[in-house]
């Protein structure tokens, strides 16, 4: 064993780099059996009489792997290093000192943990950043947490990754949010899924690039125009009209103006030096008109069409058009939520959270089942679609879908019987001659209890 362990080239301790250096030199005493021994140490008896063969034997083993790990140690450190650790007799006498010397006592490594937290906390990806790069960095600082003693699971670095990455990448992250149940998505296959949007966009911007404008010479065949001052004439065809009053010589030139429009614009007639204006508009909207009317005729001779009116069902909205305005509404949704959850026959409530309601992730409780809980917070979620009303509430009680207890149970049960006392509200568009656009906004200043984050809402209203 002499002989392989003196062959291994052994990583050096510095003074930056214990982590990785303690996974390292883990690996190599656990692959010579003597990881054990530095772990939970070894003691010297202080006599073997009495001992049998196979006790000694045993004995002689441990002694082999305790200096043998003793050994390691020595050569695994600089200078400084092993000044620290020149009078330890054992293996783990060794390891221990070095782990409190690098690593810290409890309370240093708690200075270290908020200052891991706060750090991944403002980590934002750079708009010259690579997606591995990004993802790479944040998990070196999700590796050190854990090593220190604090898990993250795979759900919250996935939500950590998709609210710090770039505005370019906003309609994957609502595809993955819409589309993938967070809690079950893992790292790699959100790695996987941003790796393949990033290179179809660099692709596309390469293609892009590539474009390039050749020079040619034009060969141009003219048409000769011969005119009178006297010319009348009269533009018949497709298209706005225009509006040429004024003299005969502006009529001259409107005439030459609008002749060289006309291979643009796809007009024949004869030009005319006086015309009305005003009629443009009108022309406009009887052609969108016989436009929209001929796609219809079209698209139902392609294809099996029937045309159902107007609009009362989309994607569980309901909408009520009238001559007034436009009421949109989910009151069939929210009667399925309700019944989903048996809560049809609850008392009603004014609020969808008591006033000065307060709820942390820290609160105590029993634990509730938390795929319920998210099921529950999505529903609601969909809902706030047309019920502003419950954004707010609904907002906070998505906080806690990670690890919800009764406490966080319950505040969203109140949402549900706020809702079956006003379950028939919703938005409603009303047609208005004056439109005025009104604002309102606020903020709770640090009203989060985890974090000390302060949640902002605004709204604007025209009409």
């Amino acid at each position: 064993m002499g002989s392989i362990i003196n062959n291994v080239s052994l990583p050096q301790l510095t003074k930056v780099n214990y982590e990785n250096w303690r996974i390292q030199m883990k690996a190599l005493l656990g692959s010579v059996d003597c990881w054990e021994v530095a772990q939970e140490g070894f003691e010297e008896p202080e006599s073997t009489a009495g001992y049998s063969a196979a006790q000694n034997k045993v004995l002689k083993e441990t002694r082999s792997k305790d200096k043998t790990a003793l050994y390691m140690l020595f050569r695994a450190v600089d200078e400084s290093g092993f000044e620290k650790i020149a009078n330890a007799t054992t293996s783990k006498e060794a390891w221990d000192i070095l782990e409190t010397a690098y690593k810290g006592a409890d309370r240093v490594k708690q200075v270290r943990l908020q200052t891991l937290r706060n750090e991944l906390e403002g980590m934002k990806m750079k708009e010259s950043e690579g997606v591995s790069d990004y993802i790479t960095r944040v998990q070196t600082v999700v590796n050190q947490l854990n090593r220190d003693g604090e898990k993250l699971s795979d759900a919250r670095v996935v939500e950590k990754i998709l609210r710090s990455l770039t505005d370019s990448f906003e309609n994957v992250v609502c595809a993955i949010e819409e589309s993938k149940d967070l809690v079950m998505f893992t790292i790699d296959e959100l790695a996987g899924s941003l790796l393949a949007h990033e290179y179809r966009k660099k692709k596309k911007k390469k293609e892009e690039t590539l474009e390039q404008a050749l020079q040619t010479k034009a060969s141009i065949n003219g048409e000769k125009i011969f005119y009178s001052q006297n010319f009348r004439g009269k533009w018949r065809g497709h298209g706005d009209r225009g509006n040429s009053r004024g003299g005969r010589s502006r009529g001259q030139e409107r005439y030459h103006e609008e002749k060289r429009q006309s291979n643009q614009q796809n007009w024949r007639g004869r030009g005319r030096g006086r015309g009305r204006g005003g009629r443009s508009n009108y022309s406009n909207i009887e052609c969108y008109n016989k436009m929209l009317q001929k796609f219809k005729s079209t698209m139902t001779r392609e294809f099996e069409m029937t045309d159902l009116g107007l609009m009362k069902f989309f994607l569980g909205l309901e909408v009520r058009q009238g001559k007034t305005g436009i009421f949109v509404s989910q009151e069939a949704y929210a009667k399925e939520i309700l019944k989903k959850y048996k809560m049809e026959s609850c008392n009603p409530v004014s609020t969808p959270m008591e006033p000065g309601a307060k709820l942390s992730k820290f609160d105590g409780g029993e634990r509730v089942d938390a795929s319920k809980y998210r099921s529950l917070v999505g529903s609601l979620r969909y809902l706030t679609c047309t019920r502003p009303d419950l954004a707010l509430s609904v907002g906070i009680v998505s906080r806690f879908m990670e690890e919800p207890v009764h406490s966080h149970w319950k505040a969203l049960k109140r949402i549900l019987r706020y809702i079956i006392g006003t379950v028939s509200l919703g938005l409603y568009y009303t047609n208005a001659a004056d439109y005025k656009l009104v604002g309102y906004s606020d903020s709770d200043w640090c009203g989060d209890l985890d974090d000390r984050k302060s949640t902002s809402g605004y709204v604007f209203f025209y009409g």
